[in-house]
């Protein structure tokens, strides 16, 4: 065996050894496969490779650029592979192309007496002869079975693909399922056939001219012409027989028309599903399977049944059936059908018959794109918000169109917001002096809100909360309640919580009286009296105190700061008014004080005049006075009256009479008499006056008893 080897500028000049500039072998059987062979040449015969008397395999291999030494002239030819003298060689499934013979025959592979060797899924192209057989040359006793091969763009005088000349007695080729076009050739594009040839059959192939080139010529070395059964003969402008062969078009299953190869320019000699030589062959030594190994026969056609088609290709079974395309959604879209981030849709479309071509699609809605064919599986990126319609289908190998379906992809990457409001509405303090409804209303511009959590904490207390929106929120609690609360959209975006402060305050404050210096327990001050008005308020806070003075002291309403320092000084009773109001507006029901001030003396009157004189003195009781005490303000509370003598009551000589002095409710008698050996006798006379406030007044009045 010779694997997997480059055998290049290889030179077969000397005799014996003229053949096989890259290989030669003789008498021998090897396996030569997966080499690569090129550049080579010889003087006689297969410039690449050269077989004589052998059975090898040859396989797989690259065989290029092969020919004649230059200036040498003759030979068996063979540019690429030359086989000779009885064997069974296997030549399959290589590729024989660019080989040359300048000064004769075979371009590609000569066949010189080699037995029955088989030449099978070979690619044979752009291959060059002088003379004849630019693909292929067969002469002398060589019963080739030559079968799907492609022969393509070969060149000669005569048979630009395949030429024969069969001797007296050979069977000569079959030609069985070969595509053969494009080769030049002045006498024959496709085939050359001379010689005792009523024996060779050409069956199943596909044989295309170049332009006006007449494609299948048949020489006249000898009357007979080959079998042609099942055959497409095409000439676009010359003839699709010539020479001694009649037009076999109509008979045997042969036709001339356009085979409509896929792409023939690219080197693609399939069927297209149009094709005239699908299910147009027979079975008759047609191989199991074609050149891409797909199994023989099919039904290419879609009439129910399975025939071979003509040439190396078979065309894949009929498909009629589209394919279907299925979407999927990554990541998977919630349960409402809607998605947070950006969002992969693949599109995987399968066909159990041809296979998918492509898959088209395109966007409309918040993305948008006009119709896109991808590769199949195709992955749709959608990152824009909002929602995308994906219309989608596929189309097959076989032109089938899928029924455009669509998928509706929704995203929302952006939470929802939602806004809080009371009613009813705070005082500019934040506070409210009654029972409070708080509204959550949110809004969402892509999915919709789905639902609002709150809780509450404070003053009222409540767990997480989920509700509809809007949201309603009862708030009775007096205090400081936190709302504390976020949205949740559709999509599932959950807004940054965020907290609104309820402030209530249904209790109005009090307030408290204090005076200094503190009343007496009349309630009576006698000096000026500051009055302290301090409020509390365990709610919302004082805000200020309010009072008006009326009475003795008179003032509007004065709103003061909490405490109020009232300072009353008009003597009299003053009635202080107040009352407190706080931060949330509460106002305290009004109370009164009374601020009671006398500073004035009380008021003694009746006392005896100045320089009062009790004459004669005869013993004789004398009322002196009548002495009464007053107090205009508070009021005079005692009054007390004494007298005294500067003689003692009773007193010795001149007729004294007990009972000098008598004071009776004010009332004062003095008694008119005095010692005989005094100088005179004095009363003193006392009245002190005490009014509730505790103002003391007193007076004090002498009466004379003279001598």
């Amino acid at each position: 065996m010779l694997s997997g080897f480059t055998l290049q500028h290889g030179k077969a000049a000397a005799s014996p050894g003229l053949g096989g500039g890259g290989i030669r072998i003789e008498n021998s059987s090897p396996t030569i496969t997966g080499n690569i062979i090129t550049n080579n040449v010889a003087g006689d015969g297969g410039g690449g490779i050269s077989s004589s008397f052998g059975s090898p395999l040859i396989q797989g291999n690259l065989i290029t650029n092969n020919g004649q030494i230059p200036g040498w002239s003759g030979g068996v030819g063979g540019g690429g592979v030359s086989i000779g003298g009885a064997s069974a060689v296997q030549l399959l499934n290589n590729v024989i192309s660019g080989n040359s013979w300048s000064s004769s025959s075979g371009g590609g592979v000569t066949l010189f007496a080699a037995g029955t060797p088989l030449l099978k899924n070979n690619f044979i192209t752009n291959n060059t002869a002088f003379s004849q057989g630019g693909g292929v040359w067969i002469v002398n006793r060589s019963d080739a079975s030559i079968v799907q091969n492609i022969i393509v763009g070969n060149s000669a005088g005569s048979g630009g693909g395949v030429y024969w000349l069969v001797p007296s007695g050979g069977r000569g080729p079959y030609l069985i399922n070969n595509t053969i076009s494009g080769n030049n050739s002045g006498q024959g594009s496709a085939v050359f056939a001379d010689g005792f040839d009523s024996q060779v059959q050409l069956i199943n192939n596909i044989l295309v001219s170049v332009n006006a080139q007449n494609t299948v010529a048949c020489g006249t070395f000898d009357a007979s012409v080959p079998i042609f059964r099942f055959n497409d003969v095409v000439s676009a402008a010359g003839l699709p027989y010539a020479g001694t062969c009649m037009n076999q078009t109509g008979s045997n299953g042969n036709i001339s028309a356009d085979p409509s190869f896929r792409d023939p320019s690219s080197g693609n000699y399939r069927l297209q599903a149009d094709s005239p030589a699908i299910d147009s062959g027979t079975s008759d030594g047609a191989p199991p399977s074609d050149l891409d190994e797909a199994p023989r026969p099919v039904d290419g056609n879609g009439d129910g049944i399975a025939k071979f088609d003509m040439g190396a290709y078979e065309a894949p079974l009929v498909d009629t059936t589209p394919p279907v395309t299925t979407a999927t959604v990554a990541p998977m879209l919630n349960g409402m059908g809607w998605n947070q981030t950006n969002t992969t849709v693949t599109l995987n479309a399968t066909d159990s018959g041809s296979g998918v071509q492509f898959v088209r699609y395109s966007l409309s809605g918040a993305q948008t794109a006009t119709a896109i064919n991808s590769s199949n599986p195709a992955l749709v990126s959608i990152t824009m918000e909002g929602t995308t319609t994906v219309s989608y289908s596929a189309v097959d190998n076989a032109g089938n169109n899928e029924t455009s379906k669509s998928l509706v992809v929704n995203i929302d990457k952006t939470a929802p917001v939602t806004t809080a409001s009371a009613a009813p509405m705070p005082n500019v303090a934040g506070w409210n002096r009654a029972n409070t409804t708080v509204t959550l209303n949110s809004t969402d511009s892509g999915s919709g809100v789905q639902s609002i959590r709150y809780s509450l904490s404070g003053a009222q207390t409540a767990p997480t909360v989920v509700s509809n929106n809007p949201a309603s929120v009862s708030i009775t609690a007096e205090g400081t309640t936190t709302v504390t609360f976020s949205a949740v959209d559709t999509a599932g975006n959950i807004e940054i919580s965020k907290s609104f402060v309820v402030k209530i305050d249904k209790t109005a404050p009090l307030t408290t009286t204090s005076a200094s210096p503190i009343p007496n327990a009349a309630g009576w001050n006698q000096t000026n009296t500051t009055v302290t008005l301090s409020a509390t308020d365990n709610g919302s806070g004082v805000q200020s105190v309010s009072y008006s003075l009326s009475g003795a002291q008179t003032s509007g309403t004065v709103n003061s700061a909490n405490p109020a320092l009232i300072s009353i000084t008009t003597e009299g009773i003053t009635t202080i008014a107040y009352w407190a109001v706080d931060s949330a507006g509460n106002n305290e029901s009004p109370k009164s004080f009374e601020v009671k001030v006398d500073k004035t003396m009380p008021v003694i009157t009746g006392m005896p005049p100045s320089g009062c004189t009790l004459s004669p003195p005869k013993h004789q009781l004398v009322q002196v006075a009548s002495i009464t005490g007053s107090d205009a303000l508070s009021g005079l509370a005692t009054l007390n009256v004494t007298a005294s003598s500067s003689e003692p009551d009773s007193g010795t000589g001149g007729g004294d009479v007990p009972g000098d002095i008598v004071i009776n409710s004010g009332t004062v008698q003095l008694r008119a008499e005095r010692s005989p050996s005094g100088r005179g006798r004095t009363y003193t006379i006392n009245a002190t006056a005490t009014d509730i406030v505790g103002n003391v007044i007193e007076s004090t009045v002498t009466c004379q008893v003279p001598k």
